[in-house]
């Protein structure tokens, strides 16, 4: 499934930590408005290659591909930065030496997420998802697939689903997962409507991620303000360090709670018991896939 994540160069916070014995002492950063804070949107692939196709034994997790939602465009006229008085008034002085981008100069700009179209009604860039899936996702799915079956000596079944939003609902979108994964005898579904339990990346990887970011800008960066350009490094830096181990066992949690709410008859009663979140794997996961001649590779797309 397919989820979006945006990560903020300044994450608000109500409360400063600070330990002047240590010399941590608290940063203040002013902004004009919370909506001029910069943020850059990525989507990634992550799979799971279950031990023996069985949940229960446990697996490893691949990290497919992660890219940045943007792309270069030009300027189309000067702009210079802002600069605020001691009343707390603002100007963009046209001076050289405040200049932000020069006509003309190419520069990269965060785009909106659709499901085909790459330009809009009017005239804005977009970030069309079957480009994505075609130039990205299924070249550096197929790699791993072929390491794979490499390494086992047996053909890879790929199980993928994403979300119900709208970029993914689109025909086209449909039509091409739908027919690249078909020719290979693969399966892709779609998640269960308002099943926020069966996202693994709102549970556990989005915020590990944002964690680990906000933690290389309080230990690279002082906690000050961080720049477009810094803050993807550092979501770059934070997706490649973070351990697979943990992606791994949050794709387990996933099927425990897949496996519950099957036998809840698509209910979600096991959450009102208590360690309901545990699931009690042993006594409700359900395979699904595997008669010996294939390894089974689940694939969950998201945004972050």
């Amino acid at each position: 499934h397919i989820d979006e994540k945006w990560f903020y160069s300044l994450v608000i916070r109500m409360n400063q930590k600070a330990c002047p014995e240590y010399g941590v002492k608290c940063v203040w950063n002013h902004i004009h408005h919370k909506n001029n804070i910069e943020k850059i949107l990525c989507i990634c692939a992550m799979a799971f290659l279950p031990n023996d196709n069985d949940m229960r034994k446990g697996g490893r997790a691949e990290k497919i591909c992660m890219t940045r939602a943007g792309g270069m465009t030009k300027a189309t006229r000067n702009t210079y930065k802002r600069v605020y008085g001691n009343d707390g008034t603002y100007t963009y002085p046209a001076r050289e030496d405040n200049i932000l981008r020069v006509k003309g100069n190419e520069y990269y700009e965060p785009w909106e997420i659709t499901g085909s179209k790459e330009i809009d009604s009017q005239g804005k860039k977009k970030f069309a998802i079957t480009k994505w899936i075609q130039q990205h996702f299924i070249v550096a799915l197929n790699i791993i697939c072929q390491r794979i079956e490499h390494e086992t000596g047996k053909k890879v079944h790929v199980r993928g689903q994403w979300d119900n939003a709208s970029p993914h609902t689109e025909k086209n979108v449909l039509a091409l997962i739908g027919n690249l994964f078909e020719q290979k005898g693969w399966v892709w579904t779609m998640q269960p409507p308002n099943s926020p339990l069966t996202n693994i990346m709102d549970a556990a990887i989005f915020p590990a991620l944002a964690k680990l970011v906000s933690g290389y800008q309080g230990l690279h960066n002082g906690g000050r303000y961080l720049k477009g350009e810094l803050l993807y490094e550092y979501v770059q830096k934070a997706w490649d360090n973070y351990p697979v181990e943990k992606i791994a066992r949050a794709f387990v949690h996933h099927a425990q709670v897949a496996a519950a709410i099957h036998h809840c008859n698509g209910g979600d009663d096991f959450v009102k018991q208590q360690n309901g979140l545990h699931c009690n794997v042993r006594k409700v996961c359900t395979l699904d896939f595997g008669d010996g001649k294939y390894v089974m590779l689940i694939v969950w797309i998201y945004l972050i």
